[in-house]
């Protein structure tokens, strides 16, 4: 029991590793090492460790980082080699236990940023992503995979309280990630050549069509103003007045500063609080182009939208991109 309690020193440790460095086992040791273990159950076999044991290699882990020599060491040592696990699936029981395994663990703030950072900057190549791309297109052919793919989406719905989650970290940036940026021509003309000749199944429209209809109409729709949609227009605003407020702004939209020469359709002209009289009962017009993305955009956060624009129209004024004067006379009146 003594030899049993008695420690290893720190010198001691270091010579039995530097004997070992290096080391490698010839073939044939390695196979009468194989055979002579074959039918023998591991003495580890349906043990765990306990929670203390668990905690004690983790503080001991903690701060330990591999260097790039032992990464590389580790990489070329696998390359060429078949995965074990290579063909095999994990069986349903398998697959039960590592989800109620993870289930209610939360990831720290701190960890997330830490897995945040080592992802960033970080971009798949062009093979990768082909890849990646034919994997999918080959799984979605399968109309038994297809099927599978389908029923998993449905039967993951969000809980009340993630979907409250993500309802506060809109409200609290609700000008989202595109606000004042454009996708290029290439991005826009890939998604294009990648939407072509796709059509929707009549089945799928009915599915889709019976799904909303009467969800979002009318009274049931969270935008609703009574009705203020149905409300006509000043006569004044009329395409000589639209022209001329686009042209005060050269084209350029607003928001995102995109021209409208470089957009698939000319600039909306945005009333700028949302009144449709502007034009008459003595009231100016309060204009600006928008392009069409931002203009649906803004009836779902109309007062973000009114107060960056303002916020806009008064820097440009004060640093003398446009003429509070010129806007007044051409635009307003």
């Amino acid at each position: 029991m003594e030899n049993n309690k008695r420690k290893i020193s720190e010198e001691t440790r270091k010579k039995l590793i530097k004997s070992h460095t290096g080391h490698i086992n010839p073939e044939e040791h390695n196979k009468k090492i194989s055979e002579s273990k074959k039918g023998q159950i591991s003495w580890s076999k349906g043990k765990s460790m306990s929670m203390e044991q668990r905690k004690k290699i983790s503080r001991a882990l903690q701060g330990h980082v591999v260097s790039e020599e032992s990464r590389l060491k580790m990489s070329c040592s696998k390359k060429g080699k078949i995965n074990n696990f290579q063909g095999k699936k994990h069986s349903d029981e398998s697959r039960k236990k590592m989800s109620e395994s993870h289930v209610g663990k939360k990831i720290s703030k701190e960890t997330l940023k830490k897995m945040s950072d080592a992802h960033k900057g970080k971009t798949l190549s062009k093979e990768t992503r082909k890849k990646l791309s034919d994997i999918t297109k080959k799984q979605w052919k399968n109309l038994d995979m297809r099927e599978k793919m389908c029923t998993k989406t449905k039967e993951k719905s969000l809980s009340v309280e993630s979907r409250r989650k993500m309802s506060d970290r809109l409200k609290k940036n609700p000008l989202n990630y595109w606000l004042g940026k454009t996708r290029s021509k290439e991005t826009r003309k890939k998604i294009g050549d990648g939407n072509r000749g796709k059509v929707i199944s009549e089945n799928v429209r009915k599915k889709i069509s019976d799904g909303l209809m009467g969800k979002y109409c009318g009274e049931k729709s969270k935008m609703w103003q009574g009705g203020k949609s149905f409300d006509p227009y000043c006569y004044k605003f009329n395409e000589r007045r639209k022209t001329a407020c686009r042209d005060f702004f050269d084209g350029f939209c607003i928001i995102t500063g995109e021209h409208q020469n470089d957009s698939l359709k000319k600039h909306s002209v945005h009333h700028i609080n949302g009144d449709k009289e502007q034009g008459c009962n003595g009231k100016p017009f309060n204009l600006v182009p928008m392009n069409t993305r931002h203009h649906c955009r803004e009836q779902y956060y109309h007062k973000e939208y009114q107060d960056y624009i303002n916020k806009t129209l008064k820097e440009g004024f004060k640093l003398g991109i446009w003429n509070e004067q010129e806007y007044i006379e051409k635009v307003m009146y």
